[in-house]
């Protein structure tokens, strides 16, 4: 015989029972401090009541014994989504499952819009920090070693400079993903040398030209 189940649509947690399990999961070795409890529960507010957002949190937190560190995640807003450009329908949907983007919504156009929560996104660019790179224009930036996810910009003005430019890529072949913006009024080649040829493991390539 088959037969349907009743849907248990599940809720935030109450700001009590949030406050719990970030306790749990910050606060291991049963030394709470006063700063820290203050500022934990300012965390823990702007997790909205999402279970893994307090989670993924609380345990960041467990490793940070000084107030600033603690401050400094409170009140960390400047990260660009534009970080993460890559995204797949079965990757979308798994985060969307999992709570790390919430707000789905889709336009007449088709355009689907989300947001991701400050905390959490603060989080996720905490440990890709050192594998993805954006080069901001006029500034010299150190590509490490460990990197795994480039995306740049080409702006107009290169094209005052000259009509090429030579793009070298980690000699490891240790880069996954490559993408590339331009204006769309702006003209321009790219040597990109034979250092692309050595990138066995690319899995995305997009130049948008």
């Amino acid at each position: 015989m088959m037969a349907t189940m009743d849907v248990h649509h599940i809720g935030c947690l109450s700001e009590e029972d949030s406050w719990f399990l970030f306790r749990q999961r910050a606060f291991t070795t049963g030394v709470e401090e006063e700063s820290h409890i203050a500022i934990g529960k300012t965390i823990v507010k702007k997790c909205g009541g999402v279970p893994l957002a307090i989670k993924a949190l609380g345990s960041l937190m467990r490793f940070k014994s000084h107030e600033s560190e603690w401050r400094n995640n409170s009140y960390s807003y400047g990260w660009q989504m534009d970080l993460f450009p890559l995204k797949t329908k079965m990757i979308f949907k798994e985060l969307v499952w999992r709570s790390f983007l919430q707000d789905v919504e889709i336009n007449s156009k088709g355009d689907v819009t989300c947001k991701m929560h400050d905390l959490m996104h603060d989080l996720a660019v905490s440990i890709m920090k050192h594998e993805t790179c954006i080069p901001e224009y006029g500034k010299v930036m150190e590509i490490p070693k460990t990197l795994r996810h480039l995306s740049f910009d080409i702006p107009s003005i290169w094209a005052n400079l000259d009509n090429k430019r030579k793009l070298k890529f980690p000699g490891d072949g240790s880069l996954r993903s490559l993408i590339c913006h331009k204006d769309k009024l702006t003209s321009y080649e790219v040597d990109v040398s034979s250092s692309l040829l050595k990138q066995r493991n690319l899995r995305a390539l997009h130049d948008q030209s």
